[in-house]
Order: C-alpha cells, then structure tokens, then sequence
C-alpha cells in the first residue's frame, strides 16, 4: 500500500485466460478509495477483469465480481 500516493497494489492468481495472457498471476494497481476509481478486491474473492492496453504501457481495467456470498 503506497499511502502518499492513495495507490495499492493487489496480486491476482489467474484461472482461466479468454485471450492473450500465460502468466499464473497478475498484478493490479488501484486507488485506495472508490470515489478515485479504486475497486475494494478482498481476498479469496473471484473477479473477471477486463483488461484494454492503452498508450505509454498503462491499460485501462474493468473488474466485475463474481464471488458467491
């Protein structure tokens, strides 16, 4: 958690790739607070992330939870 920049960084473990990818883990950078666009991932929960290559190496990401509650 980088706290003077409101960022933190969460390790993701990958199940299944749609398209392109072969890496077991992904590495996510969000904003600590929802009002930034950061996204709360708690642990064990299973998302489907989106995720769209933009300019200068930064991706756009789209995260949708599907953790069974």
């Amino acid at each position: 958690v980088d706290q003077a920049n409101y960022k933190k960084t969460v390790t993701l473990d990958v199940e299944r790739w749609w398209k392109g990818g072969d890496t077991g883990r992904i590495q996510v950078i969000t904003s600590l607070d929802g009002a930034s666009c950061g996204y709360g991932f708690q642990k064990d929960g299973r998302y489907l992330v989106y995720v769209k290559n933009g300019d200068n190496h930064q991706s756009a990401l789209w995260v949708y939870d599907t953790t069974r509650r």
